[in-house]
């Protein structure tokens, strides 16, 4: 009898409604922050964070700390569904 290998990754999709580009695609370890996926997502789209702008990723509507594991958003599906959105940097 076989056991189980436990999911240790979690699916992300980035969407971006204001980019021409597809929704950006990938998998992670459950232990990766949000700020990698940030960063590729933002690669993807081909934007980066200014003096005038940055963007941030939101989940459910909620903008999500950077710092915060893959994990601790994930609800067991193992997939996880996030936004990419355009903010001014106040200055």
């Amino acid at each position: 009898m076989s056991t189980a290998e436990p999911i240790t990754t979690v699916k992300t999709k980035v969407s971006f409604p204001i980019s021409k580009e597809g929704p950006y695609h990938g998998t992670y370890p459950q232990d990766t922050i949000v700020e990698v996926v940030r960063v590729a997502a933002m690669a993807h789209f081909k934007v980066t964070d200014d003096a005038e702008f940055a963007y941030v990723l939101t989940h459910h509507g909620e903008r999500e700390d950077p710092n915060r594991t893959l994990e601790s958003i994930d609800d067991g599906t193992r997939a996880l569904d996030f936004r990419l959105v355009k903010v001014i940097t106040q200055g």
